[in-house]
């Protein structure tokens, strides 16, 4: 008859930083009141990383990248993504009385984070 052998073997997968932070919106929009200081509801951003534990566990980290004034306006906290104004809005902040932000997510994954972005809408209206 025949012979037959048994071993073990063991196979490691190396988990790689390959995914890009993905936002739960192509874009995002608001419209407030001039005058406004607080966003009702809040606006929370949302990102998520699909990449394992060893690249950073899916967790990101947000920034605003860019916005189209030189007032500062907005803040984003780093960790829930939730963007409040630092003051009240103004038309006269904008061309066009419209904030325009770039938003970042960025992975913790090694030995280079990745990124994504998304752009941010804020309509300022008149109180009438």
């Amino acid at each position: 008859g025949g012979q037959t052998t048994t071993t073990n073997l063991l196979i490691r997968i190396e988990d790689v930083n390959d995914n890009h932070p993905r936002f739960g919106l192509d874009e995002y929009r608001r419209v407030v009141r001039e005058g406004d200081a607080v966003f009702e509801p809040a606006l929370f951003i949302k990102a998520t990383d699909a990449d394992g534990p060893l690249q950073g566990g899916g967790k990101v980290f947000y920034t605003i990248k860019t916005i189209n004034t030189d007032a500062t306006v907005f803040q984003i906290d780093p960790i829930s993504g939730e963007i409040t104004m630092t003051k009240p809005v103004r038309v006269e902040d904008t061309e066009n009385g419209r904030y325009d932000l770039v938003i970042r997510a960025t992975d913790q994954g090694k030995p280079e984070p990745l990124h994504g972005d998304v752009k941010v809408y804020v309509d300022v209206g008149s109180i009438r």
